[in-house]
């Protein structure tokens, strides 16, 4: 898992202390001076840190690409936000996995409809996602922002074997497929 939106460290530390990585002092510790749990999660936290936004995509075709070299396969999955869309590297890195057929990638965004300037569809609108998606190629889903559904998500994106997937999490609609 490579988590390219780095303002959601919380969430990934929230995780590695429910699977026991870290612990409660740690936890509540988060952005203290002295506390290795900063604002955007560093190494050996994260395969990579995440202080510049687009390069998650990027980084995970590497990988896998890499893994295709070594004769192996490694299945990567990465989280964007819809803020971190508007970068021109994260486009440019959905056209590689594309046309290398990376069928190992998925690719979660966070849809949530806010980045750190405010609402998205007034930054930069993205929108249709979807469409945008699936006209470089890939496999697309829509789901709600509701464990059950991203995990069903998930699954049926492992299942499809073929080309890169997306998982739009939408935080106010209803669930989608395309």
């Amino acid at each position: 898992m490579l988590l390219s939106k780095g303002h959601a460290a919380t969430a990934l530390y929230a995780v590695y202390a429910g699977i026991g990585i870290l612990d409660n002092t740690d936890v509540e510790n988060f952005c203290e001076p002295e506390s290795p749990l900063q604002s955007h999660p560093e190494p050996p936290l994260t395969l990579m840190p995440t202080g510049s936004l687009g390069n998650g995509i990027s980084i995970a075709n590497g990988v896998i690409l890499a893994s295709r070299i070594r004769g192996s396969t490694t299945r990567v999955a990465v989280v964007v936000g819809d803020g971190e869309i508007n970068e021109g590297s994260v486009w440019e890195a959905i056209a590689t996995a594309s046309h290398h057929k990376l069928w190992e990638i998925i690719v979660l965004v966070d849809a949530n409809g806010r980045q750190l300037s405010g609402p998205s569809s007034s930054i930069k609108n993205m929108e249709p996602l979807v469409d945008k998606f699936e006209a470089f190629g890939w496999r697309v889903l829509e789901t709600d922002n509701r464990l059950e559904d991203i995990v069903l998500a998930l699954k049926k994106c492992e299942d499809w074997g073929y080309g890169p997937s997306a998982i739009i999490v939408r935080w106010d609609s209803a669930n989608r497929e395309r």
